[in-house]
């Protein structure tokens, strides 16, 4: 049962399985102990068949663990694989046919402008913000929105879980901490790396901490003991993480919120 759907936006798989370099049950052991919370099986190109086929593992591998499973585009086959749900775009099924035929099946739909977000927020229950930056993965790339247009959109969507996608990987996924997405979507940053586990982790580390969401535990930017002792919090917390606290997850001058992935 999928309870809260914004837990499951952190790091967003969107899984081609002919960029693998290991059998699919190892590729899926490794991004899950690194991280990884939701996968999303895109497999562009393949037959509807083959799809299928690797549906099934999916299923098989996923089950008993905490994952979002997404089937891309085909609503038939999250059915008749029993995925959580189905991630529609612009080309596809409008998500308010979708959510009025199957009302138990989780939607994401691709966001790129206001119209977007408009069908986003009436029927799907998160939202694929992109493209970021340009990426070659996906043909037929909408217009790329840049920080400051995915921002918009994320704003437009009025709190609706999303995550943002294209061209994000461990150079990149930095540049979106604070810009008020839930989490990121990668695809070959991933799925390409010979050691999957690792490339999820470093994903992981190098997009930091979501500081969205700030409740009672502000830290005033009068005072530096409480900033202190949140830094020492986050070091105790997340034991193990080597990059640099300052850089990656907060300016002194900024509150520290409770969310993190």
């Amino acid at each position: 049962m999928i309870a809260n759907i914004k837990e499951y936006m952190s790091l967003y798989l969107v899984l081609e399985t002919t960029m693998l370099k290991l059998p699919l049950a190892d590729f899926v052991s490794q991004v899950i102990e690194g991280g990884v919370t939701a996968i999303q099986l895109r497999d562009k190109g393949h037959t509807a068949k083959e799809r299928y086929e690797t549906a099934l593992q999916l299923r098989e591998l996923l089950r008993d663990r905490d994952i979002l499973f997404i089937i891309n585009n085909n609503v038939d086959m999250a059915l008749a694989v029993g995925a959580h749900g189905v991630h529609i775009g612009v080309e596809d099924l409008p998500p308010a046919a979708v959510r009025k035929a199957f009302p138990q099946l989780i939607i994401g739909y691709s966001c790129n402008n206001e119209q977007d977000c408009a069908l986003a927020r009436a029927s799907a229950d998160y939202a694929g913000v992109g493209p970021v930056f340009f990426t070659n993965t996906k043909a037929n790339l909408r217009p790329v929105l840049g920080i400051d247009g995915m921002q918009a959109v994320v704003e437009n969507l009025q709190g609706l879980p999303t995550v943002a996608i294209g061209g994000i990987n461990a150079d990149t996924a930095s540049q979106l901490a604070g810009c008020g997405n839930s989490g990121i979507a990668v695809s070959s940053a991933i799925c390409a790396s010979e050691r999957p586990y690792e490339a999820a982790l470093a994903l992981r580390k190098r997009r930091g901490y979501l500081l969205e969401n700030v409740e009672s535990d502000n830290v005033p930017t009068d005072d530096i003991k409480k900033s202190q002792s949140a830094y020492k919090t986050i070091q105790e917390r997340f034991e193990g993480f080597t990059g640099d606290y300052n850089a990656d997850f907060m300016d002194w001058g900024k509150p520290v919120g409770k969310e993190v992935w």
